[in-house]
């Protein structure tokens, strides 16, 4: 927490780390990750997918992989998170 509060002294911020309260729902907090299994993406195209489309196309395309998930984060990028790093090294290759 004390970086944090060095950040907020640093950038012009003047609150106290008591005063700050941050709320997380189940859902949005991200699970630990094993270096080298998250590869992020962005689809560049004319045409805007919707999430079955990409589902889709993606496991046709990996469908040897197993064990992978994906989900969209801010600026229309993609994370996909693997099962092991020999699959996202896969993917990446590819």
């Amino acid at each position: 927490m004390e970086s944090f509060s060095k950040y907020l002294l640093n950038s012009g911020l003047n609150s106290r780390h008591d005063e700050l309260t941050f709320i997380l729902n189940p859902c949005e907090v991200d699970e630990l990750q094993e270096s080298n299994r998250v590869l992020l993406g962005k689809i560049i195209s004319k045409h805007r997918f919707g999430k079955a489309a990409i589902q889709g196309s993606l496991k046709m395309s990996w469908h040897a992989i197993k064990g992978w998930k994906w989900k969209e984060i801010e600026g229309g990028l993609i994370q996909f998170n693997f099962a092991n790093r020999d699959d996202a090294m896969n993917v990446l290759a590819r």
